[in-house]
């Protein structure tokens, strides 16, 4: 009897623990402006993504573009199957609503919904269009997922599987501006070898490096132009920039090694469209450049506005004033993009200067 008395008040006393707990947590949780989830009720107004199925609460950090997307209620998305609160490339940061236990299952990738076939060396894989693990060619095939899965050993992308149905869909017209997977065809005859450290190369040797770099991918850019634009950006918000991308630093590279005008064009081109994107979408240009792998999407404004503003210097015939002026632009674009992040005075990194987290974050990487 002893034993089981003993038994009992404990129980008791974990009982009162976890209600106290319980209470605890509700006042921090109101204090500190948190909703609960009896807050989070079923007519909570959420915000859709424009490229996956997943919805995001009206003060969510990783919301962009607000104002330019639709809503509907939590219950809505709970019961589409939406994805709710979920943010990264294959949606596993939750990032809002978690206070939420939803009612419905998540929806899967329909078969009927479009996406794109991509070879494997002979097996096709499936991905919804979005997807960050692959960057579409002209090459591959658009098809509904029911369609690719009747091709040669068919499987779909396990990260798309994770992340859930897709909205965005792209033009003809923007599928035929993709790079062409076509490899490059070295002329007959030549095969590569050592160039002096101390001799231009012929000619010819330089004609060849030119035709490599203008072959497949001109221009390099990453992120895809979907319908609608506002998938067009969160598209962005979810591509890895890595130091730099690898056509960027090979046509900078190729252009101080020839002068070719041709490429430096490219390099222009590249630095148009994300300057376009900047002053179009500041609040979420900011947002991507909180961290390193977010700001190296500026790397063609840079290099760009560089090669230009020297040969100003050097050559002055050489440049336009409207050359000058579009290099200006892009400077001025890259200050407006990172002055509130990396110019903020407080909290600053003693040996770097700049913000303590950004500081932190290039260490790490």
């Amino acid at each position: 009897m002893k034993v089981k008395r003993g038994f009992k008040m404990k129980m008791e006393i974990h009982s009162r623990l976890i209600r106290i707990c319980t209470l605890l947590l509700a006042a921090v949780c109101l204090t500190a402006g948190i909703p609960d989830a009896a807050a989070q009720d079923a007519s909570t107004i959420v915000y859709v993504d424009a490229l996956f199925c997943r919805v995001h609460a009206a003060d969510c950090p990783d919301l962009v573009l607000k104002e330019q997307k639709s809503t509907m209620t939590l219950g809505e998305a709970d019961q589409l199957g939406y994805r709710i609160g979920e943010s990264g490339q294959s949606g596993r940061t939750d990032c809002c609503l978690q206070g939420y236990t939803r009612q419905y299952p998540l929806a899967e990738i329909g078969d009927n919904d479009m996406g794109v076939a991509a070879d494997q060396g002979g097996n096709y894989k499936y991905h919804v269009h979005g997807c960050h693990r692959f960057t579409p060619v002209r090459e591959d095939l658009r098809k509904t997922k029911a369609e690719a899965l009747l091709l040669p050993g068919a499987y779909v992308c396990e990260h798309c599987i994770e992340r859930g149905p897709g909205i965005a869909q792209m033009t003809q017209e923007e599928w035929d501006k993709l790079p062409s997977s076509a490899p490059w065809i070295q002329p007959a005859g030549w095969s590569p070898s050592s160039l002096s450290p101390t001799a231009y190369p012929p000619q010819e040797e330089i004609d060849i490096l030119l035709s490599y770099e203008s072959h497949g991918d001109n221009i390099g850019i990453q992120d895809r132009a979907f319908i609608n634009p506002v998938a067009t950006v969160d598209n962005w918000m979810i591509m890895r920039y890595f130091f730099p991308v690898t056509k960027w630093r090979d046509l900078y590279q190729a252009y101080r090694c020839t002068g070719d005008e041709g490429l430096i064009e490219k390099l222009r081109a590249s630095a148009r469209h994300y300057n376009t994107l900047s002053t179009t979408y500041l609040s979420a240009a900011q947002y991507k450049a909180r961290d390193p792998e977010g700001m190296a999407y500026m790397y063609s404004m840079a290099a760009s506005a560089k090669i230009t503003l020297q040969l100003a210097r050097k050559y002055p015939a050489q440049v336009t004033a409207g050359e000058i002026t579009e290099a200006e632009d892009f400077l001025m674009t890259i200050i407006s993009v990172l002055q509130p992040i990396c110019e903020d005075n407080s909290n600053l990194d003693p040996t770097m200067g700049i913000p303590q987290p950004l500081a932190d974050d290039f260490r790490t990487r």
